[in-house]
């Protein structure tokens, strides 16, 4: 499914996001902080996007840069979604997508992104943290856009960083790809964004490593803002840990600040039955300023192929 939807499933698609943000006007007293909630009608996406055979799959890691911290969101917002629509990723790990409940400024950019968007996918998001107040809610959190029905998913908390306030979470949201031959393949895609709080990442990481591990699915890719443009906390993922294997880093590029890359923070993992396709590996090119930014970060793509 690399190129764009035909125009009769376009417009199926549209008519289905505009029912969607229609009916999530969400308010502070409806929408709580660590709600999670899945949203584009998956019965009627079912008919658009089961049954196709998956020969390779591409996924995509962004830090979207929240509106609050980063101006400019509605320009932002198309660019962002005309690179998704280009590339046409299976699966999309998307950190600091944020949605406020203000009456003043009442901003969803997850609604903001389906709208510009002409390929259609599922999407599963979960609040980490509320930046707002008893008023009003500000909630940050990680996204999943996947082509591919989502059959299970779950979250869990990461340990606390002192120096950090920001609560840090996974998420992780199960498919069942066809390989060549028709056999679903399990492949669980888990989206983090870890603290900047360097002494804590280690801890991070550890947990991250012993939740996978009981995960039973073989298949697992790991993508996200890792924080980090060292090695040593990714150890408890690249390194022997217990009886299962261990993952394997994509690439070393820089990826942050978007107009100047120097650190490597942005990172996809993966382990079992995939394949690297190395050649295929895309880093957003840099911006030419801070002020044309899409994001403070790149957007890093890898694909796979199922070897086994």
């Amino acid at each position: 499914m690399d190129s764009l939807p035909d125009t009769q499933t376009q417009q199926t698609i549209k008519e289905l996001t505009e029912k969607f943000i229609a009916a999530t006007k969400v308010t502070a007293s409806s929408f709580k902080d660590g709600e999670l909630f899945t949203i584009a009608e998956p019965e009627a996406f079912k008919k658009i996007n089961s049954g196709f055979l998956a020969e390779t799959l591409k996924v995509m890691t962004y830090n979207a840069a929240n509106f609050q911290d980063h101006p400019r969101w509605d320009e932002r917002c198309k660019a962002i979604a005309a690179e998704i629509d280009k590339h046409s990723p299976d699966l999309i790990g998307i950190q600091e997508l944020r949605y406020t409940t203000s009456l003043i400024l009442r901003v969803n950019m997850i609604n903001n992104l389906l709208s510009k968007l002409r390929t259609p996918y599922y999407v599963l998001f979960k609040s980490a943290m509320n930046h707002g107040n008893f008023f009003t809610a500000s909630l940050e959190g990680l996204t999943i856009l996947s082509k591919h029905p989502i059959v299970w998913h779950t979250w869990q908390d990461l340990p606390d960083a002192k120096k950090d306030l920001n609560k840090r979470i996974k998420l992780t949201a199960r498919i069942l790809p066809k390989n060549a031959k028709g056999e679903e393949i399990p492949i669980d895609f888990t989206v983090t964004h870890f603290t900047y709080d360097l002494t804590s990442q280690e801890r991070q990481a550890e947990k991250m490593r012993e939740l996978l591990d009981s995960e039973p699915t073989k298949n697992q890719i790991i993508v996200g803002d890792f924080n980090t443009e060292t090695q040593s906390p990714m150890w408890h993922l690249t390194k022997k840990q217990g009886s299962r294997p261990d993952f394997t880093d994509c690439h070393l590029k820089p990826t942050w600040p978007a107009w100047n890359p120097e650190y490597n923070l942005d990172k996809i993992f993966y382990r079992g039955d995939l394949k690297h396709i190395e050649d295929k590996m895309i880093i957003q090119s840099k911006c030419e300023s801070k002020e044309t930014m899409d994001s403070d970060h790149l957007y890093v793509i890898a694909e796979f192929c199922f070897d086994g």
